[in-house]
């Protein structure tokens, strides 16, 4: 229950950084590998995601990991 607690919370996040930057996560990567000039609300926002997401993948390969065969 504590896996499927924490994955609906960063799945929450996730979408919500999609909301407030109106884009997915690997057009904002592209923006942030792109440089150019420095917004470090960007990039903080970015690295925060992507945080996000690596834990959703990692909890959902968690929870296949517990599903019985």
């Amino acid at each position: 229950m504590m896996l499927l607690g924490r994955l609906t919370r960063f799945q929450t996040m996730t979408q919500r950084f999609e909301r407030t930057w109106g884009c997915t996560l690997d057009e904002m990567r592209a923006r942030y590998e792109r440089g150019g000039h420095e917004d470090f609300e960007a990039d903080d926002a970015y690295l925060e995601w992507q945080w996000y997401a690596e834990a959703v993948e990692t909890i959902q390969t968690q929870l296949k990991a517990l599903k019985p065969q």
